[in-house]
């Protein structure tokens, strides 16, 4: 009887587990967004209550691509796109508030925020414009739900309340980025998408010619959160903070994935992030910065000679085509059309700019960025000057001055690291929207947010050394 009745509980189980697959199989298939909506969304808000500096560190996670979009799909709100990562923010402010509230976390105030303050006020205004102008509801919430992200610096600082936290999310950030560089860097040789953001193309060095056989992968925006870990793994080699052996070994990934973007733009600012760092450090960590990265690329030239020769001279031709891909037009024409009627906009409402929502152009047929073409440009120093007028531009130039003024202040690597690193946007904010979309505004608040949590450790250490003298 017994043998029986477990042989009917198996035949059950199986038929069990085989309605579920076929079921969750269904689920997936036909109805992902609320797979979305009744898993990701409820077990992120349960793991935030829980351990909330694993929730912040999991937008990073979320923005990566690592989770496939079947999983993660868009929601359309007034006609505006919102995705499961602009969910899990909502969810993070809530969440935080929530803990504040009832003395989980502590806020505590930080020079640091002050331009984030001022951006917030710009914002304010430039939304009242936006309604004033009777801009589009939708482009005004697209424009919305980016500024959003400025947000994360307070959510990133807030998570961090000891040095525990703080090396857990430094090691957390510094392996996701090398997770998503070694995608970068496979995606590249195998022409294989394995994350859903960050594209992966034939390589078309003068747009005319595309260089048969060689493929770009691109991080996003999510490049200056590699360039950030990078330069703050090599600041703490310099100082033998680390072992020499690790640190190679994360540069190396990280610096080949950032070359194999074959973005001119990111490798001037990796390079000069690098070289603001090195002679931050002085004279002897310079030279050992340079040595390590010297022995690193030649080994890369020589691994590259065995594995792909054209590669070299690929990156050669890239890195040498600039004036002839701006006497062919391409990218570059387009870049310069929009700069031109920016301006022309700027000129017309310079006080307070167009406001959030606010359209600068008209739209062009099969624009290369669809139905948002007419509120978006490459020159992120033009878009904050759009949107909040000519005062708008005192935002990166007030944070950039203050958080080297803490990084000089500091001098430590973390610091240093932030300092270099909040450079790389900078360098490259003529030519892309860094400052304007959703994943480059998370990057610079990952920066940030470290420095301040970092900052903030460090005054509450000397308080309580001040304190037992």
């Amino acid at each position: 009887m017994n043998r029986t009745m477990a042989k009917v509980g198996k035949v059950g189980f199986f038929f069990l587990m085989s309605f579920l697959i076929l079921f969750l199989s269904f689920w997936l298939s036909i109805a992902p967004i609320y797979t979305a909506i009744f898993l990701i969304l409820p077990i992120f808000t349960i793991i935030a209550f829980i351990k909330f500096r694993l929730a912040v560190l999991l937008l990073p996670f979320f923005a990566a691509g690592f989770i496939p979009k079947q999983l993660t799909p868009t929601f359309f709100i007034a006609g505006g796109k919102v995705g499961v990562e602009d969910c899990v923010l909502v969810l993070l402010i809530i969440i935080c508030l929530i803990r504040i509230f009832f003395g989980k976390n502590r806020f505590t105030n930080d020079p640091l925020y002050y331009p984030f303050y001022f951006f917030f006020l710009l914002c304010i205004l430039a939304t009242f414009m936006a309604l004033v102008y009777s801009n589009k509801p939708a482009l005004l919430l697209v424009e919305l739900r980016t500024v959003a992200y400025y947000i994360f610096v307070f959510l990133l600082s807030i998570s961090i309340q000891n040095q525990k936290d703080l090396s857990f999310s430094l090691n957390f950030i510094v392996i996701l980025s090398v997770l998503i560089s070694l995608t970068v860097i496979i995606q590249s040789f195998t022409g294989i998408q394995i994350r859903s953001y960050g594209s992966v193309e034939l390589l078309n060095t003068i747009d005319k010619d595309t260089n048969t056989g060689v493929l770009r992968s691109r991080f996003g925006g999510l490049i200056y959160m590699a360039i950030f870990s990078f330069n703050y793994i090599l600041a703490r080699v310099a100082r033998k903070e680390i072992s020499v052996l690790v640190g190679v070994l994360v540069l190396s990934i990280i610096g080949f994935a950032v070359l194999v973007t074959f973005g001119r733009g990111a490798w001037m600012a990796f390079f000069v992030s690098i070289l603001v760092l090195s002679v931050w450090l002085g004279r002897q960590s310079f030279i050992k910065i340079w040595v390590v990265l010297l022995t690193i690329g030649l080994a890369g030239v020589l691994i590259s000679l065995a594995i792909k020769p054209e590669f070299i001279g690929v990156v050669v031709d890239r890195a040498l085509s600039v004036s002839e891909e701006i006497e062919v037009g391409g990218s570059v024409a387009w870049r310069k059309f929009e700069n031109e009627e920016a301006m022309r906009t700027i000129k017309n409402k310079p006080i307070l700019g167009a406001g959030l929502g606010g359209e600068y152009r008209r739209g062009e047929n099969n624009s290369i960025m669809g139905n948002y073409d007419t509120i978006m440009l490459h020159n992120s120093w033009l878009w904050l000057m759009l949107k909040f007028g000519i005062v708008g531009i005192l935002f990166p130039i007030w944070l950039v001055m203050t958080v080297f003024y803490k990084a000089k202040e500091l001098g430590t690597s973390l610091s240093i690291a932030a300092a270099a690193s909040l450079l790389a946007p900078i360098v490259v904010s003529t030519t892309q929207m860094e400052w304007a979309t959703p994943f480059g505004i998370l990057n610079i608040t990952i920066i940030v947010g470290f420095l301040v949590a970092h900052s903030n450790l460090l005054k509450e250490e000397k308080h309580e050394r001040t304190k037992t003298h």
